[in-house]
């Protein structure tokens, strides 16, 4: 039985722009993502038409169960941010895929050395 993963920002502008294909990815359960993955798209896109803008954020919303920062993933991304260095949206997504006991998928290589979940690489 396939598990729950998170897709970070990564994956989600990899998907956006075709470089991976949807195939190669959706085969979990259940994917969900931070809503800082939300925010970031939509922060990257912006740059661009309103109509490309709403295509990314669609395909987000469309594709994923969206989690909310609660004040436990919060304190959970302050210690992770702290123990790897992360940015804060790193961090927050790892803490959001611990509390959704689930896998991270990504290209990041900042990942790389995470031990607290499985870390699937693009």
């Amino acid at each position: 039985m396939t598990q729950t993963a998170v897709f970070d920002t990564y994956t989600w502008v990899e998907l956006f722009e075709g470089r991976i294909s949807e195939g190669s990815v959706f085969n979990e359960k259940e994917i969900v993502t931070s809503v800082i993955s939300l925010y970031e798209m939509y922060s990257k896109y912006l740059q661009y038409d309103e109509q490309k803008t709403k295509d990314a954020v669609g395909l987000v919303q469309s594709k994923a169960r969206i989690v909310n920062v609660d004040k436990y993933i919060a304190l959970r991304a302050a210690q992770l941010r702290k123990k790897y260095k992360f940015s804060m949206a790193d961090s927050i997504i790892l803490s959001t895929a611990i509390q959704e006991n689930a896998e991270i998928v990504t290209g990041d290589p900042h990942f790389k050395n995470v031990t607290e979940v499985k870390i699937r690489f693009l």
